[in-house]
């Protein structure tokens, strides 16, 4: 064997580790970018999600509160009593009410967090009309289902 065979098959090798090496480095370059850019929609969604489900137990609550009220303000143009399970239950829902509100502003965080602006801006409206009916009552709701009804 020549020393120029030698050289030739020295070179070969060579090239073909370096492309392999080059190739591996960019292979796993965008694999890793990949996996970031997957992670980072996963919790995204994840995140929007969690956002969904604190919303929605928010507006479960928010309409049994608004369902009470509808039907306290009712009994009271047709002058009925509420019965006591009833009030119990509206003071209750009050209390949940209040205490869902963590959930709402969770949620808000979240959304701002992840650049949803719009929505955010949605959600805060919501939760201000949930507080004034909260704050004004009967006459929030009363003024609110005339002008629905």
């Amino acid at each position: 064997m020549s020393y120029l065979e030698v050289i030739d098959t020295a070179v070969k090798v060579g090239l073909g580790a370096l492309i392999s090496g080059l190739s591996t480095y960019f292979l796993t370059k965008s694999k890793s970018r990949d996996d970031l850019k997957r992670e980072r929609l996963f919790r995204h969604h994840g995140l929007l999600e969690k956002s969904a489900e604190q919303i929605e137990n928010f507006s479960h609550i928010f309409l049994r509160y608004w369902a009470l009220l509808i039907e306290h303000v009712r009994n009271r143009k047709l002058d009925i009593h509420m019965t006591t399970q009833r009030k119990n239950e509206l003071a209750k829902v009050k209390i949940d009410l209040f205490d869902a509100f963590s959930d709402l502003t969770s949620a808000e965080s979240k959304l701002l967090l992840l650049g949803h602006t719009e929505a955010q801006k949605l959600l805060r409206d919501y939760g201000e009309l949930a507080k004034r009916i909260r704050r004004n009552g009967e006459i929030t709701c009363h003024h609110v289902c005339v002008n629905i009804f």
